[in-house]
């Protein structure tokens, strides 16, 4: 029976049912499939059936619905109406956070959008809780020395940790990028069961999501399912979200921890990372505490050191002081740094791998579509042209990541420090535009200024640019801070004498063309001819 704004019933279940189809959809299907408007019989165009029409009240509600109106393309717009029920998708969020910032002088992020999708929830945070547009997305210093002090609980008892070779391997991350190589490699590299924490509903949902994403990068061996244990549970949560018989049987059985998972949007504020990454962090921690104690090893990131350091090589040592460190990512990064070694100086046998901005295998290239330089380059390709920025760019590859650190850590070695993966040396921006164009991608430098008015342009036409969730972190002057673009090109000293790989005799301009070649063969990327 076809159900309308005539039937009461239905009007009333309208939104709900919508919320589920869509919650269903996202569940199910790419992202890029899901459906950005959802109609329930009889829904009125100009607004949603079920909702009733709700002026703005103020000047700032009358703005954001003038925005609304231009970014979703709708006559009416109330302050109750849902985004995503307008029609919203990811990519319009984008353009409309954008949007917000450059006429309301204030930035919101993506989650806040998500939590509340509705104007006058929007109207409060910018009025009263945005944070101004000039400002990172990270927090002040001292409020950040001070998130990273270790509670007095998380210490380890005096019983001797277990020494390789390891039986039991717990392992976070693995339906990440950097997790599902280092799960390759641990158990390419070990008879090892591991234990993949992993949020799924039971442990068969758990070792499915990870089977899919090794699937994803080619990684899967049918043999891989018996050596699985799937561990359904949450980082950001206590006790990771387990009961606790679960946790106390998953304390006892592991050997060795390694601790890859994390947030790595660049666009989340250090609040909205922070339960995943700082939260997370202690969560491991502690459960390299209980029972008898289990050696850790932390994938941290180059990110904790600032720009500030100049030219001058950083050693394998603990970061200084956070002034410099830009960045939600990045912050979080550094807290979680900092407790791990704290961790160690109370006597947990820990370890702390650094690599530098992650990219494709050496051997295929393969990377997610949404790594930042595959999304920045793609969106360059997709409009015809780069911005003219004197900054620099490193990469390492993913392979010789985990190799290095599965190594490291099976061999039981490496407890007590820091091991630095930065890969190749950085290189200008300009070199990996000029990269595009000499494979065969039309694209033409021009001003920053100029560049990110063609974007703008492009965007609100309505033309598909894989630079869309980055527009917030596109300001008037330059890309933002906490963007992995840096103003100097930094040397890392890097110990591989103890068991870590050799250094990846690999450039940029090689890992990134990898990159590039891997997005045109799984089809999300245009050749070269079809582009030009």
């Amino acid at each position: 029976m076809k159900t309308g704004a005539t039937d009461p019933l239905a009007v009333a279940r309208a939104p709900g049912f919508r919320a589920a189809l869509r919650a269903f959809a996202r569940e199910s299907l790419p992202g890029a499939m899901v459906p950005g408007r959802i109609e329930v019989g009889g829904r009125d165009p100009d607004g949603l059936a079920g909702t009733a029409y709700a002026a703005p009240t103020g000047p700032v509600e009358a703005r954001l619905v003038g925005i609304w109106q231009d970014v979703l393309g709708v006559h009416r717009v109330g302050v109750a109406d849902d985004f995503f029920d307008l029609g919203g998708t990811s990519l319009t969020a984008a353009v409309l956070l954008d949007r917000v910032r450059d006429e309301c002088g204030v930035e919101i992020g993506p989650h806040e959008l998500y939590a509340g999708p509705v104007i006058a929830e929007l109207a409060r945070l910018v009025g009263d809780e945005a944070v101004p547009s000039d400002r990172s997305r990270g927090i002040d210093p001292d409020a950040l020395a001070a998130e990273a002090l270790l509670p007095d609980d998380v210490r380890p008892g005096r019983v001797v940790e277990p020494v390789a070779p390891f039986r039991n391997v717990v392992l976070t991350g693995a339906t990440g990028f950097v997790g599902a190589f280092l799960l390759r490699d641990v158990l390419d590299r070990s008879d090892a069961d591991v234990h993949v924490v992993v949020r799924a509903g039971d442990r068969d949902g758990a070792v499915n999501r990870v089977r899919k994403n090794l699937a994803a990068y080619g990684l899967w061996r049918r043999a891989d399912a018996r050596r699985l244990v799937g561990v359904p549970a949450d980082l950001s949560r206590p006790y990771l979200g387990l009961e606790r018989p679960a946790y106390e049987e998953l304390a006892r059985r592991a050997d060795l921890v390694l601790h890859s998972g994390a947030g790595t949007s660049a666009v989340l504020s250090y609040r909205q990372l922070k339960t995943t990454n700082v939260l997370g962090t202690l969560e491991v921690l502690r459960l390299a505490c209980r029972g008898r104690v289990k050696p850790v090893h932390y994938v941290s990131s180059l990110e904790v050191f600032p720009d500030a350091l100049g030219v001058q090589p950083v050693g394998e040592v603990e970061p200084p002081d956070v002034d410099g460190v830009i960045g939600g990512r990045a912050q979080t990064k550094w807290v979680a740094d900092r407790l791990v070694a704290q961790a160690g100086r109370r006597g947990l046998p820990v370890a702390i791998h650094r690599p530098g901005q992650v990219v494709g295998g050496r051997a295929t290239g393969a990377c997610p579509p949404e790594l930042f330089l595959c999304a920045w380059l793609k969106g360059c390709i997709q409009l015809g042209s780069a911005p003219d920025l004197d900054l620099f760019v490193d990469a390492v590859p993913v392979d010789f990541v985990a190799a290095s650190i599965a190594r490291i850590a099976l061999s039981g070695t490496g407890l007590g420090q820091a091991h630095h993966l930065p890969g190749a040396p950085p290189v200008r921006w300009a070199v990996l535009v000029d990269l595009l164009s000499d494979s065969g991608y039309r694209v033409s430098r021009k001003p920053y200024g100029e560049w990110r008015r063609d974007l703008r342009v492009a965007v609100e036409a309505g033309a598909e640019n894989a630079l869309l969730p980055f527009l917030p972190l596109l300001g008037e002057e330059g890309p933002a801070p906490d963007l992995p673009l840096r103003n100097v090109g930094r040397p890392f000293e890097a110990d591989r004498a103890g068991g870590s790989e050799t250094a990846p005799p690999v450039g940029v301009s090689e890992l990134i063309s990898g990159c590039l070649d891997y997005l045109v063969a799984i089809g999300n990327l245009e050749p070269p001819m079809a582009a030009g």
